[in-house]
């Protein structure tokens, strides 16, 4: 699957701004295409769940207390 998709079609469908999509692509996180403003979409789909499992999985790393600090929860 080599198909390109625009840039606002990529914004729509992993559901990012224009500004985050452009700091993922500079990230490596997706892909670029060939042609200005486009984008690789099984590649940069692909990068975009596994940059999401990563966040996850660091998330997953706090203890209960941390995360209701982080969440700003009062018990």
């Amino acid at each position: 699957m080599d198909s390109e998709i625009t840039s606002s079609v990529m914004q729509k469908l992993i559901g990012v701004n224009k500004v985050t999509l452009n700091d993922l692509a500079k990230r490596g996180v997706v892909m670029r295409g060939e042609r200005k403003g486009t984008y690789k979409l099984a590649p940069s789909v692909s990068g975009y769940c596994e940059y999401l499992r990563a966040m996850a999985a660091r998330r997953g790393d706090e203890s209960g207390a941390e995360a209701r600090t982080r969440l700003g929860a009062s018990s």
